[in-house]
């Protein structure tokens, strides 16, 4: 089988690069990306963690190492392990292969910290003081297989249905070699030897994660409530059912018996046991009304008093609005006919004036 290089890091002055530095076309980092990061959420250079990680899908197997580049390739890349600012630098160092048809082997690839010094010499070095980084195409490589004998996973805690959880003392190196062969024998999965940050544990995307036994506890005791809500939700949901059901039965069963009533008044011969019947109907409603029945009068009769004090409120701003347009419509009224009365004044001072004036003009 082919092996292609695949390597996720940063350089001395450009940061983590998304594309990747080197990887083969059928790796696509938006879909490996999100596990690498989950995988470097935690990473602190004083613990000199290396953390194995697995990749499968129906098209390809991405598996390696995740930690700092110093613990992997010790003196033979001191040169090439601190950014600008002297800070350790850190990444995703392993390889890929397409997925094959033959899905029946029992060895895995043997990968040693000098496989990853040589990819990391070839597609790094070169370019560790350049401002712009672009994608290296990977050449394939053979790398050394070994035997190993199929063994079973150790029992682990099953998170939100998808995460199997293991423990720290469940022999991570062997759940790895364990899992790898599956993975190459068309199993699609995803691992990490450890993932200790809380948050970055419960959103994994993994299918198989090594975690602290706190986490773990913690992680069993969020799920055992979330699950016993649920359950309560439910009960009480299918309990408001079934009380909805009876008051819908009995109030069909009261019209029924009050018609079969009114009959009975009518024609004295029919449905003798009518009283009984009714009595065990009030009967049946006591024991309702003390359940959702008064519940049920005083949410219909807060709605009923908030449709009246709705339609109240309505009314009172439409008396308001018709009060105030009778005193514009008056103020128009009286700033029109004002200077008219003024004007049919004056014209009738006038003619009157006038009128006084001929009058004497003709008895002279």
């Amino acid at each position: 089988m082919q092996y292609y290089p695949v390597i996720y890091t940063r350089t001395r002055c450009c940061d983590y690069f998304a594309g990747f530095h080197v990887r083969p076309d059928f790796i696509v980092p938006a879909e490996v990306l999100p596990y690498i990061r989950t995988a470097t959420t935690d990473m602190d250079a004083y613990e000199h963690t290396k953390k194995h990680l697995i990749i499968s899908t129906d098209k390809m197997i991405l598996f390696g190492i995740v930690g700092f580049i110093q613990d992997i390739g010790g003196t033979a890349v001191e040169l090439y392990a601190r950014d600008e600012k002297n800070r350790a630098i850190f990444g995703f160092y392993g390889f890929a292969a397409k997925r094959e048809n033959d899905f029946n082997t029992s060895k895995i690839p043997d990968i040693q910290d000098c496989d990853i010094i040589r990819a990391y010499e070839k597609y790094v070095m070169p370019y560790w003081n350049c401002l712009d980084q672009d994608t290296k195409k990977a050449e394939p490589i053979s790398l050394e297989e070994k035997e190993i004998a199929v063994s079973p996973i150790p029992e682990e805690f099953l998170w939100n249905e998808t995460v199997h959880v293991h423990s720290e003392t469940d022999n991570p190196d062997r759940l790895y070699t364990t899992l790898l062969l599956d993975a190459l024998n068309g199993t699609v999965l995803s691992y990490c030897s450890c993932v200790n940050d809380f948050k970055a544990l419960k959103n994994s995307r993994f299918s198989h994660v090594v975690t602290n036994k706190n986490n773990r506890f913690r992680l069993k005791k969020e799920q055992e409530e979330r699950l016993e809500q649920e359950r309560q939700e439910r009960e009480k949901k299918h309990s408001k059912k079934k009380d909805n059901d009876c008051t819908i039965e009995a109030d069909s069963s009261y019209g029924t018996q009050k018609k079969n009533k009114d009959t009975s008044e009518n024609y004295p011969g029919i449905n003798s046991d009518l009283d009984s019947n009714l009595n065990n109907y009030h009967d049946w409603k006591d024991v309702l009304e003390e359940s959702e029945y008064e519940q049920l009068k005083k949410e219909t009769a807060g709605k009923i008093q908030e449709a009246l004090q709705e339609k109240a409120s309505k009314s009172n701003k439409f008396g308001r609005f018709m009060k105030q347009y009778w005193r514009i419509i008056g103020a128009i009224c009286i700033s029109v006919m004002i200077p008219i009365m003024i004007g049919l004044i004056k014209k009738y001072t006038t003619t009157k004036s006038t009128s006084e004036e001929g009058e004497t003009e003709d008895a002279e």
